[in-house]
This record gives structure tokens, C-alpha cells and sequence, in this order.
């Protein structure tokens, strides 16, 4: 099992890599009791969690480390690419086609299976929430 250090510096590791850090999301180890996302590790299981209200919700409890890695990793990339979206916002255009593809575009500089993981899960969205554009 890695330590809350180690895996806090890998994650570090890993957003560098699309030139990302961590410091625009609060992630800390845990349990909390304050709102918030957190991680724990429990024997061999990890768990990224998020605290709001006294309400916990498991975002991923998992052994494996990537899927955890992942979870964390999908969830911060995606908060960059929203906030660049609204910096390079087009009017009249679904904004998740720019926030989608830049999210994409540094989820592939970290790692590729994350990135198809990702491509995946956004395919399924558009499948049954396609773009909709204004006009």
C-alpha cells in the first residue's frame, strides 16, 4: 500500500504531464468532516470520497490503483477544462464541445488508457445527450 504522501505526490506526477497541478482542487487525506474531496486507504482498498454537509459519497473504492488514480485524475482534469471553457467560450455552441476535447487533450498527455477510458465515458454521454448547438 502506498501512503497518503505517496499517492498525493503520484497524482502530482501525473497532472504535470499535461502541464496541471493539483492546486485548483482540494484534495486531502481522510476522512473529513468539512465538505470536501478526500482519500483513504484501508488495508489494501483505496477510496476517494467527497464530504458535503456530514454526507459522505464513495466516488471510487477500489484495489486497483489506477482506476483510482483515474477517478481522482478525471475529476480535476474536468474542472480545468470547464474553467478554460468559459475563458474560450463560443457563443451559441454546447459548451461541452470545448471542455469535452480539452479535457481529452490533457487526459491523453497523462496517460492513454485514461484517455480512451474518458473518450468512452464522454461517447456514452453524447449517445444519449447529444451537443446542442443554438442558432
Amino acid at each position: 500500500m502506498l501512503s497518503y504522501y505517496q499517492l498525493k505526490s503520484d497524482i502530482a506526477d501525473l497532472l504535470k504531464r499535461a502541464e496541471l497541478d493539483d492546486k485548483g482542487f482540494s484534495l486531502v487525506p481522510g476522512p473529513i468532516n468539512n465538505e470536501g474531496y478526500y482519500y483513504e486507504v484501508l488495508g489494501n482498498i483505496y477510496i476517494y470520497a467527497y464530504s458535503e454537509r456530514g454526507h459522505r459519497t464513495v466516488i471510487c473504492k477500489t484495489e486497483d490503483i489506477n482506476e483510482f488514480y483515474y477517478s481522482i485524475l478525471k475529476d480535476i482534469v474536468k474542472n480545468y477544462a470547464i474553467n478554460y471553457e468559459v475563458k474560450n467560450r463560443i457563443i451559441n455552441q454546447d459548451t461541452r464541445r470545448i471542455w469535452m476535447k480539452k479535457a481529452l487533450e490533457w487526459m491523453n498527455d497523462i496517460d492513454v488508457e485514461f484517455y480512451k477510458k474518458m473518450d468512452n465515458e464522454f461517447s456514452e454521454i453524447l449517445k444519449l445527450h447529444p451537443f446542442k448547438d443554438q442558432k
